[in-house]
Protein backbone atom coordinates (compact mmCIF):
# COMPACT_ATOMS: atom_id res chain seq x y z
CA UNK A 1 0.00 0.00 0.00
CA UNK A 2 1.10 3.56 -0.75
CA UNK A 3 0.46 6.61 1.43
CA UNK A 4 1.03 10.21 0.35
CA UNK A 5 1.30 12.86 3.07
CA UNK A 6 0.54 16.53 2.45
CA UNK A 7 2.84 18.73 4.49
CA UNK A 8 2.21 22.34 5.67
CA UNK A 9 5.62 23.93 5.07
CA UNK A 10 7.58 22.88 8.18
CA UNK A 11 9.24 19.65 9.22
CA UNK A 12 6.65 17.48 10.95
CA UNK A 13 8.32 14.93 13.21
CA UNK A 14 4.99 13.15 13.69
CA UNK A 15 4.76 12.39 9.97
CA UNK A 16 8.29 10.97 10.05
CA UNK A 17 7.31 8.62 12.88
CA UNK A 18 4.20 7.49 10.99
CA UNK A 19 6.20 6.96 7.81
CA UNK A 20 8.90 4.95 9.59
CA UNK A 21 6.29 2.61 11.08
CA UNK A 22 4.59 2.13 7.71
CA UNK A 23 7.87 1.46 5.92
CA UNK A 24 8.93 -1.04 8.58
CA UNK A 25 5.75 -2.97 7.76
CA UNK A 26 6.54 -2.98 4.03
CA UNK A 27 4.39 -0.05 2.86
CA UNK A 28 5.50 2.90 0.71
CA UNK A 29 5.26 6.57 1.68
CA UNK A 30 5.87 9.90 -0.01
CA UNK A 31 5.40 13.56 0.83
CA UNK A 32 4.20 16.64 -1.00
CA UNK A 33 5.18 19.93 0.63
CA UNK A 34 3.04 23.04 0.36
CA UNK A 35 5.48 25.95 1.01
CA UNK A 36 2.62 28.29 2.02
CA UNK A 37 4.68 31.35 1.16
CA UNK A 38 1.67 33.65 1.55
CA UNK A 39 -0.29 31.73 4.18
CA UNK A 40 1.86 31.20 7.26
CA UNK A 41 2.13 32.64 10.80
CA UNK A 42 4.09 35.68 9.53
CA UNK A 43 2.67 36.43 6.07
CA UNK A 44 -1.00 36.11 5.07
CA UNK A 45 -1.86 37.76 1.78
CA UNK A 46 -4.61 35.57 0.36
CA UNK A 47 -4.73 34.85 -3.36
CA UNK A 48 -1.60 35.78 -5.29
CA UNK A 49 -0.95 35.58 -9.00
CA UNK A 50 1.21 32.51 -9.72
CA UNK A 51 0.49 30.69 -6.44
CA UNK A 52 -1.63 28.18 -8.35
CA UNK A 53 1.62 26.42 -9.27
CA UNK A 54 1.44 24.81 -5.81
CA UNK A 55 -2.05 23.46 -6.53
CA UNK A 56 -0.87 22.05 -9.85
CA UNK A 57 2.17 20.50 -8.18
CA UNK A 58 0.02 18.86 -5.51
CA UNK A 59 -2.27 17.28 -8.09
CA UNK A 60 0.78 16.17 -10.07
CA UNK A 61 2.20 14.51 -6.94
CA UNK A 62 -1.01 12.53 -6.51
CA UNK A 63 -0.87 11.44 -10.15
CA UNK A 64 2.81 10.48 -9.89
CA UNK A 65 2.55 8.44 -6.68
CA UNK A 66 -0.93 6.91 -7.21
CA UNK A 67 -1.47 6.59 -3.45
CA UNK A 68 -4.00 4.31 -1.80
CA UNK A 69 -4.44 6.83 1.02
CA UNK A 70 -3.73 10.56 1.43
CA UNK A 71 -2.92 11.90 4.90
CA UNK A 72 -2.93 15.37 6.45
CA UNK A 73 -1.38 16.44 9.79
CA UNK A 74 -3.98 18.85 11.18
CA UNK A 75 -3.36 21.13 14.11
CA UNK A 76 -6.21 23.59 14.57
CA UNK A 77 -4.37 26.44 12.87
CA UNK A 78 -3.98 24.29 9.76
CA UNK A 79 -7.57 23.00 9.69
CA UNK A 80 -8.69 25.43 6.98
CA UNK A 81 -5.60 24.66 4.90
CA UNK A 82 -6.19 20.90 5.15
CA UNK A 83 -9.89 21.21 4.36
CA UNK A 84 -9.18 23.27 1.24
CA UNK A 85 -6.63 20.77 -0.04
CA UNK A 86 -8.84 17.77 0.76
CA UNK A 87 -11.81 19.32 -1.08
CA UNK A 88 -9.58 20.11 -4.06
CA UNK A 89 -8.34 16.52 -4.19
CA UNK A 90 -11.77 14.95 -3.71
CA UNK A 91 -13.09 16.93 -6.67
CA UNK A 92 -10.48 15.25 -8.92
CA UNK A 93 -9.89 11.77 -7.53
CA UNK A 94 -11.59 9.14 -5.39
CA UNK A 95 -8.76 8.39 -2.96
CA UNK A 96 -9.52 8.00 0.78
CA UNK A 97 -8.34 10.94 2.91
CA UNK A 98 -7.37 10.74 6.58
CA UNK A 99 -6.81 13.63 9.01
CA UNK A 100 -4.67 13.18 12.11
CA UNK A 101 -3.00 15.24 14.89
CA UNK A 102 -4.56 17.56 17.49
CA UNK A 103 -7.67 18.89 15.80
CA UNK A 104 -9.16 15.54 14.70
CA UNK A 105 -8.21 14.10 18.08
CA UNK A 106 -10.34 16.61 19.97
CA UNK A 107 -13.06 17.21 17.36
CA UNK A 108 -13.51 13.95 15.42
CA UNK A 109 -17.21 14.39 14.66
CA UNK A 110 -16.72 17.93 13.41
CA UNK A 111 -13.96 16.77 11.07
CA UNK A 112 -15.82 13.69 9.82
CA UNK A 113 -18.81 15.92 9.16
CA UNK A 114 -16.85 17.27 6.20
CA UNK A 115 -17.60 15.39 2.94
CA UNK A 116 -13.93 15.49 1.89
CA UNK A 117 -12.67 13.61 4.99
CA UNK A 118 -13.06 9.82 5.21
CA UNK A 119 -11.08 8.93 8.35
CA UNK A 120 -9.58 10.53 11.44
CA UNK A 121 -6.75 9.16 13.58
CA UNK A 122 -6.91 10.20 17.22
CA UNK A 123 -3.98 10.37 19.61
CA UNK A 124 -0.69 8.59 18.91
CA UNK A 125 -1.11 7.42 15.36
CA UNK A 126 1.60 4.92 14.43
CA UNK A 127 -0.37 1.72 15.08
CA UNK A 128 -3.77 3.16 14.20
CA UNK A 129 -2.61 4.37 10.80
CA UNK A 130 -0.80 1.10 10.14
CA UNK A 131 -3.94 -0.90 10.89
CA UNK A 132 -6.03 1.44 8.73
CA UNK A 133 -3.67 1.01 5.77
CA UNK A 134 -3.72 -2.77 6.14
CA UNK A 135 -7.52 -2.83 6.49
CA UNK A 136 -7.85 -0.80 3.28
CA UNK A 137 -5.53 -3.21 1.50
CA UNK A 138 -7.38 -6.31 2.66
CA UNK A 139 -10.90 -4.95 2.43
CA UNK A 140 -11.56 -5.48 6.15
CA UNK A 141 -13.94 -3.42 8.27
CA UNK A 142 -12.69 -0.62 10.51
CA UNK A 143 -14.76 -1.22 13.65
CA UNK A 144 -11.93 -2.88 15.61
CA UNK A 145 -9.22 -0.31 14.90
CA UNK A 146 -8.59 1.57 18.13
CA UNK A 147 -8.11 5.33 17.78
CA UNK A 148 -9.93 5.50 14.44
CA UNK A 149 -12.94 7.53 13.35
CA UNK A 150 -14.68 6.72 10.08
CA UNK A 151 -17.93 6.83 8.13
CA UNK A 152 -20.23 3.84 7.82
CA UNK A 153 -23.01 4.31 5.24
CA UNK A 154 -23.17 8.00 6.03
CA UNK A 155 -22.97 7.55 9.82
CA UNK A 156 -19.97 8.74 11.82
CA UNK A 157 -18.34 6.03 13.93
CA UNK A 158 -15.78 6.85 16.62
CA UNK A 159 -13.86 3.84 17.96
CA UNK A 160 -12.39 3.76 21.49
CA UNK A 161 -9.05 5.46 22.03
CA UNK A 162 -5.89 3.40 21.61
CA UNK A 163 -3.63 3.04 24.68
CA UNK A 164 -0.42 5.03 24.65
CA UNK A 165 2.70 3.30 23.35
CA UNK A 166 4.44 2.28 26.59
CA UNK A 167 7.89 1.45 25.20
CA UNK A 168 9.22 4.18 22.92
CA UNK A 169 12.39 2.15 22.34
CA UNK A 170 10.25 -0.24 20.28
CA UNK A 171 9.63 2.41 17.61
CA UNK A 172 11.88 2.82 14.56
CA UNK A 173 13.93 5.97 14.10
CA UNK A 174 11.99 8.77 12.38
CA UNK A 175 11.97 8.69 8.57
CA UNK A 176 13.91 11.88 7.85
CA UNK A 177 14.12 11.04 4.15
CA UNK A 178 10.38 11.71 3.94
CA UNK A 179 11.09 15.44 4.33
CA UNK A 180 14.73 15.70 3.26
CA UNK A 181 13.85 14.45 -0.25
CA UNK A 182 11.36 17.16 -1.31
CA UNK A 183 12.76 19.68 1.22
CA UNK A 184 16.57 19.24 1.18
CA UNK A 185 17.10 22.55 2.98
CA UNK A 186 15.77 20.90 6.15
CA UNK A 187 19.03 18.98 6.48
CA UNK A 188 20.55 21.81 8.52
CA UNK A 189 20.57 20.60 12.08
CA UNK A 190 18.78 17.43 13.20
CA UNK A 191 15.43 17.73 15.01
CA UNK A 192 14.00 14.95 17.15
CA UNK A 193 12.13 14.15 20.35
CA UNK A 194 13.49 11.73 22.92
CA UNK A 195 10.21 11.43 24.81
CA UNK A 196 6.49 12.13 24.69
CA UNK A 197 4.07 13.90 26.98
CA UNK A 198 4.46 16.83 29.37
CA UNK A 199 4.54 16.74 33.19
CA UNK A 200 2.68 20.08 33.47
CA UNK A 201 -1.00 20.96 33.09
CA UNK A 202 -1.01 24.47 31.63
CA UNK A 203 -4.50 25.71 30.81
CA UNK A 204 -3.60 26.98 27.32
CA UNK A 205 -1.82 23.86 26.03
CA UNK A 206 -3.01 20.84 24.07
CA UNK A 207 -0.75 18.60 26.16
CA UNK A 208 -3.08 19.20 29.09
CA UNK A 209 -6.10 18.57 26.86
CA UNK A 210 -4.55 15.33 25.56
CA UNK A 211 -3.73 14.08 29.05
CA UNK A 212 -7.32 14.77 30.14
CA UNK A 213 -8.69 12.97 27.08
CA UNK A 214 -6.62 9.86 27.77
CA UNK A 215 -7.56 10.04 31.47
CA UNK A 216 -11.25 10.06 30.54
CA UNK A 217 -10.62 6.76 28.75
CA UNK A 218 -8.55 5.37 31.63
CA UNK A 219 -5.38 5.41 29.52
CA UNK A 220 -3.19 8.12 31.08
CA UNK A 221 -1.25 6.11 33.65
CA UNK A 222 2.05 6.76 31.83
CA UNK A 223 1.44 10.02 29.99
CA UNK A 224 5.08 11.16 30.18
CA UNK A 225 7.46 8.62 28.62
CA UNK A 226 11.10 8.67 27.55
CA UNK A 227 13.31 6.55 25.37
CA UNK A 228 16.24 5.03 27.21
CA UNK A 229 19.42 7.13 27.06
CA UNK A 230 21.11 4.33 25.09
CA UNK A 231 18.35 4.23 22.45
CA UNK A 232 18.36 8.03 22.20
CA UNK A 233 22.13 8.10 21.64
CA UNK A 234 21.81 5.32 19.04
CA UNK A 235 19.49 7.54 16.96
CA UNK A 236 21.85 10.51 17.20
CA UNK A 237 24.84 8.42 16.13
CA UNK A 238 22.77 7.11 13.21
CA UNK A 239 21.82 10.68 12.28
CA UNK A 240 25.44 11.83 12.37
CA UNK A 241 26.47 8.98 10.06
CA UNK A 242 23.50 9.10 7.67
CA UNK A 243 22.90 12.87 7.47
CA UNK A 244 26.22 14.33 8.71
CA UNK A 245 24.30 15.93 11.58
CA UNK A 246 26.48 18.41 13.43
CA UNK A 247 23.90 20.10 15.64
CA UNK A 248 20.84 18.65 17.36
CA UNK A 249 17.53 20.14 18.43
CA UNK A 250 15.54 18.29 21.10
CA UNK A 251 11.87 19.27 21.02
CA UNK A 252 10.84 17.49 24.22
CA UNK A 253 8.43 19.59 26.29
CA UNK A 254 10.85 19.82 29.26
CA UNK A 255 14.25 18.32 28.58
CA UNK A 256 15.29 18.41 32.24
CA UNK A 257 12.24 17.13 34.10
CA UNK A 258 13.77 13.68 34.82
CA UNK A 259 17.10 14.45 36.45
CA UNK A 260 18.31 10.85 36.60
CA UNK A 261 17.62 10.35 32.88
CA UNK A 262 19.25 13.70 32.11
CA UNK A 263 22.47 12.82 33.92
CA UNK A 264 22.76 9.50 32.09
CA UNK A 265 21.98 11.05 28.72
CA UNK A 266 24.35 14.00 29.10
CA UNK A 267 27.24 11.72 30.05
CA UNK A 268 26.63 9.49 27.02
CA UNK A 269 26.12 12.45 24.67
CA UNK A 270 29.38 14.05 25.74
CA UNK A 271 31.27 10.75 25.43
CA UNK A 272 29.79 9.44 22.17
CA UNK A 273 29.07 12.63 20.19
CA UNK A 274 30.70 15.70 21.71
CA UNK A 275 28.54 18.04 19.60
CA UNK A 276 26.27 21.00 20.36
CA UNK A 277 22.53 20.93 20.90
CA UNK A 278 19.40 22.97 21.64
CA UNK A 279 16.67 21.95 24.10
CA UNK A 280 13.33 23.17 25.45
CA UNK A 281 13.42 23.58 29.22
CA UNK A 282 11.17 24.73 32.05
CA UNK A 283 12.12 27.12 34.87
CA UNK A 284 10.68 24.50 37.27
CA UNK A 285 13.65 22.21 36.64
CA UNK A 286 16.56 24.60 35.99
CA UNK A 287 19.04 25.47 38.73
CA UNK A 288 22.78 26.10 38.73
CA UNK A 289 23.57 22.38 38.91
CA UNK A 290 21.32 21.49 35.96
CA UNK A 291 22.55 24.46 33.91
CA UNK A 292 26.15 23.33 34.44
CA UNK A 293 25.25 19.76 33.45
CA UNK A 294 23.61 20.97 30.24
CA UNK A 295 26.47 23.31 29.34
CA UNK A 296 29.20 20.74 29.96
CA UNK A 297 27.40 18.16 27.81
CA UNK A 298 27.18 20.52 24.81
CA UNK A 299 23.95 22.52 25.22
CA UNK A 300 24.48 25.92 23.59
CA UNK A 301 20.89 27.24 23.53
CA UNK A 302 17.50 26.67 25.15
CA UNK A 303 14.00 28.04 24.85
CA UNK A 304 11.92 28.40 28.00
CA UNK A 305 8.28 29.24 28.46
CA UNK A 306 7.47 31.81 31.13
CA UNK A 307 4.22 33.05 29.51
CA UNK A 308 3.72 35.95 31.97
CA UNK A 309 5.70 37.81 34.58
CA UNK A 310 2.57 38.10 36.71
CA UNK A 311 2.32 35.39 39.34
CA UNK A 312 -1.42 36.09 39.57
CA UNK A 313 -1.88 35.36 35.87
CA UNK A 314 0.21 32.22 35.99
CA UNK A 315 -1.58 30.84 39.04
CA UNK A 316 -5.20 31.83 38.36
CA UNK A 317 -5.33 31.69 34.57
CA UNK A 318 -2.43 29.66 33.18
CA UNK A 319 -2.18 27.06 35.98
CA UNK A 320 1.58 27.32 36.11
CA UNK A 321 3.03 26.74 39.57
CA UNK A 322 6.38 28.55 39.51
CA UNK A 323 7.50 31.78 41.18
CA UNK A 324 9.14 34.81 39.60
CA UNK A 325 12.15 34.17 41.83
CA UNK A 326 12.57 30.70 40.34
CA UNK A 327 12.17 32.04 36.79
CA UNK A 328 14.76 34.75 37.36
CA UNK A 329 17.11 32.24 38.97
CA UNK A 330 16.74 29.86 36.02
CA UNK A 331 17.51 32.59 33.47
CA UNK A 332 20.53 33.72 35.48
CA UNK A 333 21.90 30.17 35.87
CA UNK A 334 21.64 29.49 32.15
CA UNK A 335 23.25 32.83 31.26
CA UNK A 336 26.12 32.31 33.71
CA UNK A 337 26.90 28.95 32.13
CA UNK A 338 27.01 30.39 28.62
CA UNK A 339 23.69 28.99 27.37
CA UNK A 340 21.73 31.32 25.11
CA UNK A 341 18.21 31.56 26.50
CA UNK A 342 15.12 32.59 24.57
CA UNK A 343 11.88 32.94 26.52
CA UNK A 344 8.29 32.62 25.31
CA UNK A 345 5.43 34.80 26.51
CA UNK A 346 1.69 34.99 25.85
CA UNK A 347 -0.15 38.30 25.62
CA UNK A 348 -3.87 38.99 25.45
CA UNK A 349 -4.69 36.71 28.37
CA UNK A 350 -8.15 36.90 29.99
CA UNK A 351 -8.20 39.38 32.92
CA UNK A 352 -4.70 40.64 31.96
CA UNK A 353 -4.19 44.25 33.07
CA UNK A 354 -1.46 46.84 32.67
CA UNK A 355 -0.02 45.90 36.07
CA UNK A 356 0.48 42.32 34.83
CA UNK A 357 2.31 43.57 31.74
CA UNK A 358 4.52 45.78 33.90
CA UNK A 359 5.41 42.77 36.03
CA UNK A 360 6.37 40.89 32.87
CA UNK A 361 8.70 43.70 31.80
CA UNK A 362 10.31 43.76 35.26
CA UNK A 363 10.88 39.99 35.25
CA UNK A 364 12.52 40.20 31.82
CA UNK A 365 14.67 43.13 32.90
CA UNK A 366 15.94 41.20 35.90
CA UNK A 367 16.33 37.90 34.06
CA UNK A 368 17.97 39.38 30.92
CA UNK A 369 17.23 36.56 28.46
CA UNK A 370 19.06 36.50 25.12
CA UNK A 371 15.78 36.75 23.21
CA UNK A 372 12.04 37.14 23.78
CA UNK A 373 9.15 35.77 21.74
CA UNK A 374 5.75 37.18 22.64
CA UNK A 375 2.73 35.44 21.12
CA UNK A 376 -0.92 36.38 21.20
CA UNK A 377 -3.20 33.97 22.99
CA UNK A 378 -5.30 31.81 20.70
CA UNK A 379 -8.44 30.24 22.09
CA UNK A 380 -8.87 26.59 21.17
CA UNK A 381 -12.12 24.94 22.31
CA UNK A 382 -10.32 21.90 23.70
CA UNK A 383 -8.27 23.94 26.20
CA UNK A 384 -9.12 24.85 29.79
CA UNK A 385 -8.40 28.53 29.19
CA UNK A 386 -11.12 28.63 26.53
CA UNK A 387 -13.63 27.17 28.99
CA UNK A 388 -12.49 29.63 31.67
CA UNK A 389 -12.86 32.66 29.40
CA UNK A 390 -16.22 31.45 28.08
CA UNK A 391 -17.56 30.82 31.58
CA UNK A 392 -16.58 34.32 32.72
CA UNK A 393 -17.85 35.98 29.54
CA UNK A 394 -14.34 37.08 28.57
CA UNK A 395 -14.12 35.64 25.04
CA UNK A 396 -13.48 38.38 22.47
CA UNK A 397 -16.47 39.12 20.28
CA UNK A 398 -16.85 36.60 17.47
CA UNK A 399 -14.30 34.11 18.85
CA UNK A 400 -16.83 31.40 19.73
CA UNK A 401 -18.56 31.74 16.34
CA UNK A 402 -15.24 31.62 14.49
CA UNK A 403 -14.14 28.50 16.38
CA UNK A 404 -17.50 26.82 15.75
CA UNK A 405 -17.00 27.53 12.05
CA UNK A 406 -13.59 25.87 12.14
CA UNK A 407 -11.56 29.11 11.90
CA UNK A 408 -8.41 28.86 13.99
CA UNK A 409 -5.91 31.63 13.42
CA UNK A 410 -4.57 34.71 15.16
CA UNK A 411 -6.29 37.35 13.07
CA UNK A 412 -9.76 36.91 14.53
CA UNK A 413 -8.81 37.92 18.08
CA UNK A 414 -8.94 41.69 18.77
CA UNK A 415 -5.81 43.06 20.41
CA UNK A 416 -5.84 45.87 22.91
CA UNK A 417 -3.86 48.90 21.70
CA UNK A 418 -1.86 49.12 24.93
CA UNK A 419 -1.03 45.40 24.80
CA UNK A 420 0.31 45.87 21.26
CA UNK A 421 2.70 48.54 22.53
CA UNK A 422 3.93 46.23 25.28
CA UNK A 423 4.24 43.46 22.67
CA UNK A 424 6.64 45.58 20.61
CA UNK A 425 8.60 46.73 23.69
CA UNK A 426 9.00 43.18 25.03
CA UNK A 427 10.33 42.01 21.66
CA UNK A 428 12.83 44.89 21.63
CA UNK A 429 13.81 44.49 25.29
CA UNK A 430 16.87 42.21 24.84
CA UNK A 431 18.47 44.95 22.70
CA UNK A 432 17.85 47.71 25.25
CA UNK A 433 20.27 48.77 27.99
CA UNK A 434 19.09 48.30 31.55
CA UNK A 435 19.17 52.03 32.29
CA UNK A 436 16.81 52.76 29.39
CA UNK A 437 14.37 50.03 30.48
CA UNK A 438 14.35 51.47 34.01
CA UNK A 439 13.69 54.94 32.61
CA UNK A 440 10.73 53.64 30.59
CA UNK A 441 9.36 51.92 33.69
CA UNK A 442 9.82 54.92 35.96
CA UNK A 443 8.17 57.42 33.62
CA UNK A 444 5.59 54.99 32.22
CA UNK A 445 6.95 55.42 28.69
CA UNK A 446 6.13 51.94 27.39
CA UNK A 447 2.61 53.14 26.61
CA UNK A 448 4.19 55.32 23.89
CA UNK A 449 6.19 52.54 22.21
CA UNK A 450 5.22 52.47 18.51
CA UNK A 451 2.71 49.66 18.00
CA UNK A 452 3.21 49.48 14.24
CA UNK A 453 6.55 47.65 14.60
CA UNK A 454 6.41 44.22 12.99
CA UNK A 455 7.58 42.00 15.84
CA UNK A 456 8.68 39.25 13.46
CA UNK A 457 11.03 41.69 11.72
CA UNK A 458 12.22 42.95 15.10
CA UNK A 459 13.13 39.38 16.07
CA UNK A 460 15.09 38.93 12.82
CA UNK A 461 16.90 42.24 13.41
CA UNK A 462 17.72 41.15 16.94
CA UNK A 463 19.28 37.94 15.64
CA UNK A 464 21.43 39.85 13.17
CA UNK A 465 22.60 42.38 15.74
CA UNK A 466 23.29 39.94 18.54
CA UNK A 467 24.67 37.09 16.47
CA UNK A 468 25.02 34.02 18.66
CA UNK A 469 25.00 30.28 18.24
CA UNK A 470 23.85 28.16 15.33
CA UNK A 471 20.10 28.36 14.71
CA UNK A 472 18.78 25.68 12.38
CA UNK A 473 15.37 27.32 12.09
CA UNK A 474 16.94 30.53 10.83
CA UNK A 475 19.14 28.72 8.29
CA UNK A 476 16.22 26.61 7.08
CA UNK A 477 14.02 29.68 6.77
CA UNK A 478 16.52 31.45 4.52
CA UNK A 479 16.85 28.37 2.29
CA UNK A 480 13.07 27.97 2.13
CA UNK A 481 12.57 31.60 1.17
CA UNK A 482 15.28 31.45 -1.52
CA UNK A 483 14.09 28.17 -3.03
CA UNK A 484 10.34 28.75 -2.98
CA UNK A 485 10.51 32.42 -3.97
CA UNK A 486 12.41 31.35 -7.07
CA UNK A 487 9.73 28.78 -7.91
CA UNK A 488 6.99 31.35 -7.34
CA UNK A 489 8.63 33.97 -9.58
CA UNK A 490 9.23 31.37 -12.28
CA UNK A 491 5.55 30.39 -12.12
CA UNK A 492 4.47 34.03 -12.39
CA UNK A 493 6.75 34.58 -15.39
CA UNK A 494 5.51 31.43 -17.12
CA UNK A 495 1.89 32.42 -16.47
CA UNK A 496 2.37 35.89 -17.98
CA UNK A 497 4.38 34.57 -20.94
CA UNK A 498 1.59 32.16 -21.85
Amino acid sequence: MKVLFFNPQQEMLGLQCLSATLKAAGHQTALFNDPRLFDNPWVRIGRTDGASYVHDAGLAAVAAHSPDLIGFPVVSDDYGWARAWAARLKARCDIPIVFGNCHPTFHPREVLGRPEVDFVVRGEGELTLLELVEALGRGKDFSKILGLGYKDQGNVRINPMRPLIPDLDSLPFPDKDLHYGPMPYLNHGYITMLGRGCPYRCSFCDNNSSARLYAEHGLAKRWVRRRSPERAIAELLWARTRYCAGHFRFNDEDFGYDQRWLREFCALFKEKLGLRYFAWVSPNTIDAKTARLLAESGCDAVEMGIQSGSERMRTEVLHRRVSNRQMESAMRALREHGIRTDVDLILGLPTEAKADLDETVELLRRGRPWGTYAFWLQYYPSTEIYALAKERGLLPSGTAQARAAGIHREGDIPRDALARRYHAFITLLPLLPDAFIRLCQRWDLIRYCPAFFNTFLIAQLRRLLKGGVYNEFQVRGYHLLWRESGRFLAACFTRKSS
